[in-house]
């Protein structure tokens, strides 16, 4: 499953040291991240977002359950019915 993007690039912010990735990154990070959670680990890549500008990503319905968020930017990003937790 490819999640849904709004088509604006993600931007590096110097100003506030968020780092960019683009689009098409993000969306096999998201993929990954998925079968991660939904193997319990077993396979897949558990997401590392940290310092990542999410700011322009729409991460409707993304399950980032047990993902490495570490001042991520999510200024006003999209994310209805998106999963939240803590590690476990």
């Amino acid at each position: 499953m490819v999640s849904k993007l709004k088509p604006t690039p993600a931007e590096i912010s110097s100003a506030d040291e968020s780092r960019g990735i683009t689009l098409l990154d993000l969306a096999e990070v998201l993929d990954q991240h998925k079968i991660w959670v939904e193997s319990g680990g077993e396979s897949g890549t558990k997401a590392d977002l940290c310092g990542v500008n999410l700011a322009h990503a729409d991460l409707t319905g993304v399950n980032l359950q047990g993902a490495f968020l570490n001042k991520a930017n999510f200024a006003a990003p999209t994310f209805p019915w998106a999963i939240f937790a803590a590690h476990p």
